[in-house]
């Protein structure tokens, strides 16, 4: 981990812990929910997506400084503790170099040129036409380099594969040593980018700016702009601290970029006794009107300047001597004795405070994006657990609800069943059923009485009319078609009555069945009743063995009274008799039986009735009973549902938890 990230990746690797946990609970992803007027959907894929996006944009550190500020030992110090980027007399200054981590297991530098258009800008700089002319006509005659060789209409790269070899791209040419190779290149180089296959530049880009004032508009436009975007800045002055050329630095290319985001490294302090009073001397340049205009070492609260005292080569030294790696001959001359290093070399820690600007500027806001995403997880899960846990306890309360409810139906239900017997005979009694039968029986058999003696009446008085006035024929031919109207009339008489007999004991056993049905509905709280619906009148019309009863046509035998006018034409007593005989005998033997059969009926109905009732009772006590087992089965969901509570609460607390580590952490951050 490089320290001067560090803070950056213990955030990160506790957020991994967090969403690791989160992965493996299949119950807390995938999730969907509302964002304003759409959906968002955080899964395993995403959350992992949001993770390598989080470590993956590098952050940014622009080192700045003045030549042979100890830039390169500086970096070989805070970043590695080894001697990984070279070091040269020819000062490194002339272009933007970037450090990244090499994706190749060796070290290695990319040299970029300019295209054919950028070199046209480059050409049009009046102010470096002579100096860029001398130094390509130089290229030219030393290093046998042209235009050409470098200046294509797309960029052109090329990879080197010794670190050696990059003052050959970077450097100024040295006029006066012909055998140097420095700068050999440098003319058409627009940057340089170095890997280095160390992870200490995991997630981390270091960006080396030109030398200051640089007449290049290319490369003062681009070094503005990376300074502006760098996470963290570093501007390393000597020792002695700022001059004429550092205050013009920051006039150029600090406008954008205050002290939220810089850091002053006050280098080489080994060489400087006093070097504290040279910081003070620094830390007071504020005051004077040219520093406070930009408002550079402001007594401001929100323009104070951090400030680091440090000797690159020293602390070099120390970290190489930990680490068991062999000094160079120069590092062993100036090697110091002091017992500890750190302190007196790297007061203030500049590696901390460089992680703290990563963080605080860039670091915080990416931790805090995936805290918020987290926490979105363990909210949107913990307001689910809530409505289920509701929902459990909604379910519980119904069902027991609906339990005791039928329970207690069935009790009542049961009771009724004891009254029920007795309450019918009361209601019959209310109803007068039996008095009513016995009187249906001696209604009809009155009515038959006067049926025959107003047929017989009749008889006799057309009888002798007739015969008084007419002729056989005549005589015969009245009685044929009478007698069949006057019995017919008798029948249909006694059918109207007995079917109103009928509707009317049927009426009163439907008045019974409706206040049984009402005292189940109030009983039961009018569930599962619907038992005596259409049921009452249901074949309760006059029986057809009554019907059969009143077959008229056999009352006389067949040609009755033609063959007895026949045989009697003047006995009129003896035809009277015979056919008094007669109508006595089918009213005795034929419909005598009626008042009998009809009650017998009505008693069967009401037997029928009070059975179809007790059925029906029984059938809903069953009904009642295969609800409350099945409610016995809800009884048994009551209580996993009362264990589904339980662990939900445990659930929610432990997600809770969770997210309270992940408050603390996001407050961390904002610290």
């Amino acid at each position: 981990m490089a320290e001067i990230n560090k803070k950056f990746e213990e955030a990160v690797k506790k957020l991994e812990a967090v969403k690791q946990q989160i992965e493996n609970d299949p119950q807390l992803i995938p999730i969907t929910f509302q964002i304003g007027s759409g959906e968002r959907s955080i899964t395993k894929e995403s959350l992992n997506e949001e993770f390598v996006n989080l470590k993956k944009a590098p952050f940014t550190i622009a080192v700045c400084g003045e030549v042979k500020a100890g830039k390169s030992t500086l970096l070989n110090s805070i970043l590695f503790g080894d001697n990984i980027l070279p070091t040269f007399d020819t000062p490194l200054t002339a272009k933007l170099t970037f450090i990244k981590k090499s994706d190749k297991p060796y070290n290695y530098f990319k040299a970029n040129f300019y295209s054919k258009q950028e070199w046209c800008v480059v050409c049009s700089n009046s102010s470096i036409n002579q100096e860029l002319e001398e130094n390509l006509q130089l290229a030219a005659e030393r290093y046998g380099i042209y235009k050409g060789d470098c200046i294509e209409d797309q960029t052109k790269s090329i990879e080197v594969f010794d670190l050696q070899d990059l003052e050959q791209y970077v450097s100024a040419i040295n006029k006066e040593d012909d055998s140097s190779l420095a700068g050999k290149f440098t003319p058409y180089v627009k940057n340089v980018e170095i890997f280095i296959n160390k992870e200490e530049l995991q997630d981390i880009q270091i960006v080396d700016t030109p030398g200051l004032n640089d007449p290049n508009a290319i490369n003062s436009v681009e070094t503005t702009n990376w300074i502006n975007n760098a996470h963290a800045i570093v501007y390393v002055t000597d020792v002695k601290g700022f001059a004429e050329p550092d205050l013009k630095f920051f006039q150029q290319f600090m406008a954008e970029r205050g002290p939220k985001y810089r850091i002053i490294v006050q280098n080489k302090i080994d060489k400087e006794e006093n070097y504290v009073e040279s910081r003070l001397y620094m830390g007071g340049l504020g005051q004077k009107p040219e520093y406070k205009k930009i408002k550079l070492f402001s007594n401001e609260k929100e323009f104070k300047e951090t400030i680091c005292s440090y000797s690159g080569l020293q602390m070099l030294i120390h970290k190489k001597e930990k680490q068991g790696i062999p000094l160079t001959e120069d590092e062993e001359y100036y090697k110091s004795e002091d017992s500890d290093p750190e302190k007196k070399y790297n007061p203030d820690n500049l590696e901390k405070k460089i992680s703290d600007k990563l963080f605080k500027n860039e670091g915080a806001g990416r931790i805090e994006a995936m805290v918020n995403t987290l926490n979105q997880v363990y909210e949107i899960n913990i307001d689910k657990i809530i409505n289920e846990t509701e929902n459990c306890k909604s379910q519980i309360e119904d069902f027991q609800k609906d339990i005791k409810e039928i329970q207690s139906n069935r009790e009542k239900l049961q009771d009724k069943r004891i009254e029920f017997n007795e309450k019918l005979e009361n209601k019959k009694k209310e109803q007068n059923l039996d008095a009513f039968l016995t009187d249906i029986d001696e209604k009809i058999r009155l009515q038959l009485k006067d049926d025959q003696k107003k047929i017989l009446k009749k008889f006799d008085d057309e009888i002798s009319f007739r015969m008084d006035t007419g002729n056989y024929v005549t005589v015969v031919s009245y009685f044929s078609t009478c007698w069949n109207e006057q019995i017919k009339e008798c029948i249909e008489s006694l059918r109207k009555m007995m079917n109103t007999m009928v509707k009317n004991y049927v009426s009163r056993l439907e008045t019974i069945a409706e206040e049984l049905e009402g005292d189940l509905k109030r009983l039961l709280n009018k569930k599962h009743i619907g038992l005596f619906s259409g049921k009452i009148r249901e074949n309760w019309v006059l029986p057809s063995n009554v019907n059969e009863f009143l077959d008229y046509k056999d009352v006389l035998p067949r040609n009755f009274f033609t063959n007895l006018f026949h045989n009697n034409q003047t006995l009129k007593a003896q035809i009277y008799k015979e056919v008094e005989s007669c109508l006595g005998s089918f009213f005795e033997n034929k419909l005598g039986g009626i008042p009998k059969l009809l009650t017998e009926t009505l008693e069967n109905r009401l037997n029928d009735f009070s059975h179809f009732i007790a059925q029906k009772l029984e059938e809903l006590e069953n009904q009642l009973e295969s609800i409350e087992k099945n409610y016995n089965i809800r009884e048994q969901k009551v209580c996993k549902l009362n264990e589904n509570i339980e662990k939900m609460k445990q659930k929610q607390n432990l997600l809770e938890k969770k997210k309270m580590e992940l408050a603390n952490l996001k407050k961390e951050t904002a610290t």
